[in-house]
């Protein structure tokens, strides 16, 4: 039976997760940067004391100095140098230990230097530098922020496509037309990476799109949206003139021509009928005036009930053309979507 202090030293553990030795790669990985760092250490430490040596070499080469003379020299200089150049050394790497942190957190506060001169003009340059990023990063941040509310301000619903025909922005009014709640956990999904399809389930709208994406000019379809109240829209498909591969390449702006095509349907109907419906009582009215220029010129009798028959006929015309106009109003308001809750 195999006992708890019976284990090999050479082999590391294994991780009960992964099933892999994931101390090798940890302490090979802190080997390697230890290696790097002592060999940096050493460069820095020896590289300016190499003047020195070959000036001892030369003099002890010829004669002026013995080779113990210049051995105890060389190693008095690395001793004195050493100090200094590692209390440089450290504010360097402080320096760009600060550098790399601002890849990740651009908040980060500044060493503090007090050895090395160099070094603390390179981190007030990269400190300045750091705030000038901050103020553009605040500044393209607001003007963004400042665009998209002017854009959701618009009254028309506005699509963003890329390349492959994938939402990648809209506005307000398209976020509510389509349902999009960019407030929700899964809001940016739902905004984002969608296909065009799955919005507008319309060949000729998608025709456009793509047609616009080939041949990079304006094309328009129009469609009907069948739920939650059925309305007509316009879609307007152009191009940016300078699109982004993987961001942005159209534009589809969204008009609703429901009221207007409604409009242009009633004033038909409204024509055929009241030219249908008005035509019998207006034909009545002036025969019964033709009669009384004519024949019942002299008739009191029959003046009297034609009179009678043509207040009938008129009245009822009023009553077909208040009809028309109440009919119109209800068209108008057929289209609008319920806005009171219902149980």
């Amino acid at each position: 039976m195999p006992r708890d202090h019976d284990y090999n030293l050479w082999t590391p553990p294994v991780s009960p997760q992964y099933g892999f030795r994931e101390a090798s790669f940890e302490t090979s990985a802190m080997n390697r940067v230890s290696a790097a760092k002592f060999r940096r250490l050493v460069a820095w430490c020896i590289g300016p004391c190499l003047p020195a040596w070959a000036g001892l070499a030369g003099l002890a080469l010829f004669g002026r100095l013995t080779w113990w003379d210049a051995a105890i020299t060389g190693f008095l200089i690395i001793i004195v140098l050493t100090p200094f150049i590692l209390s440089r050394l450290k504010d360097i790497d402080a320096t760009i230990s600060y550098a790399e942190t601002l890849l990740d957190n651009p908040e980060a506060p500044p060493p503090a230097l007090t050895h090395s001169a160099t070094a603390v003009r390179l981190l007030g340059a990269m400190t300045a530098l750091q705030r000038l990023w901050a103020e553009r990063r605040d500044q393209a941040e607001a003007t963004a922020r400042s665009r998209q509310n002017i854009i959701d301000a618009l009254p028309d619903p506005l699509l963003l496509l890329d390349r492959r025909r994938r939402v990648r922005s809209a506005n307000a009014a398209a976020r509510e037309l389509f349902n999009l709640d960019t407030a929700s956990p899964q809001g940016g999904r739902l905004v984002a990476d969608r296909d065009l399809a799955g919005l507008i389930r319309d060949p000729k709208v998608l025709e456009a799109v793509d047609m616009t994406l080939d041949q990079r000019r304006a094309t328009a379809a129009q469609f009907v949206l069948p739920s939650p109240v059925e309305r007509t829209y316009r879609a307007l498909v152009v191009p940016l003139p300078e699109p982004v591969e993987e961001t942005s390449a159209v534009i589809v702006a969204l008009s609703d021509e429901t009221e207007r095509l409604k409009v242009e349907r009633m004033r038909a109907d409204f024509v055929a009928n009241a030219s249908h419906e008005l035509r019998t009582p207006l034909a009545a009215v002036l025969g019964f005036i033709e009669t009384l220029r004519g024949p019942a010129k002299d008739d009191e009798k029959a003046r009297m009930e034609f009179l009678d028959i043509m207040f009938k006929q008129a009245s009822r015309m009023a009553r077909l053309i208040d009809d028309l106009l109440s009919l119109s109003r209800i068209e108008l308001r057929e289209h609008a979507r319920p806005a009171d809750a219902i149980d």
